[in-house]
């Protein structure tokens, strides 16, 4: 098996709590990229909503794609990213906070790719 990185407590400080994601897996990293698969899949579709929904889409759309989105992030680890789609779940009816909440998750969810990239679990 190649070299995995370890979890240690500057874990906090990365994209994802790897932790959570080997727990589930057993260690197993067929699994663990498999679970990734759908996670990028599952998450590319929910920030599209997100994306579409920012400006003209109605408050209750919004709503749902970030609160699909949260537990999506929360299930895999993203804890970062899991806390901004709760805000965005959360916060009020303006087409301007949306947008600002929308570039903050792009950013965070393009942190979480480029980190499971680094690991090898999405290509």
């Amino acid at each position: 098996m190649p070299d995995r990185p370890a979890i240690t407590d500057s874990e906090n400080s990365l994209p994802m709590n790897l932790e959570l994601l080997r727990s589930i897996s057993e260690g197993d990293t067929g699994t663990e990229k498999e679970l990734v698969a759908i996670f990028v899949e599952e998450s590319d579709a929910n920030l599209k909503g997100l994306q579409e929904n920012c400006r003209d889409g109605t408050h209750a759309q919004w709503v749902e794609f970030a609160h699909t989105m949260k537990g999506s992030a929360s299930n895999m680890g993203a804890d970062a990213l899991s806390q901004l789609c709760k805000q965005a779940q959360h916060s009020e009816d303006s087409a301007d906070v949306r947008s600002v909440y929308l570039r903050k998750i792009e950013k965070e969810y393009l942190m979480v790719k480029d980190y499971l990239k680094k690991l090898g679990l999405f290509a």
